[in-house]
């Protein structure tokens, strides 16, 4: 909460809601939503501001919704028959991180 304290909290208020939630929500699913991307999250929201949050945030949920497209189609394709999996918020999270870090050099 160093960057925090230079900028205003108030820039990182958002973030901490976000990354709050997800730990709530993982406690009141008993993890069927994990907390990771939760603590992740609200740890991240010390150091970015509202608009960073935010682009890490969509980029992942963008990430996640191709991945999880191309899940659905390769099933409806294969008849139904595959693995079944999840689909892990943080690493589709890494390509908006990237942006963030390459626009702030």
């Amino acid at each position: 909460f160093i960057q925090g304290g230079k900028t205003g909290i108030w820039n990182h208020w958002a973030g901490l809601r976000a990354g709050a939630a997800r730990v709530a929500a993982s406690w009141l699913t008993e993890e069927s939503i994990g907390s990771g991307d939760g603590w992740f999250i609200l740890a991240s929201a010390g150091y970015m501001e509202t608009e960073e949050m935010l682009i890490l945030l969509l980029g992942g949920f963008g990430i996640s919704w191709i991945v999880s497209m191309g899940i659905i189609l390769g099933r409806i394709r294969t008849g139904g028959k595959g693995i079944r999996t999840t689909i892990p918020l943080l690493a589709c999270m890494w390509p908006a991180g990237l942006w963030i870090l390459i626009r702030a050099l």
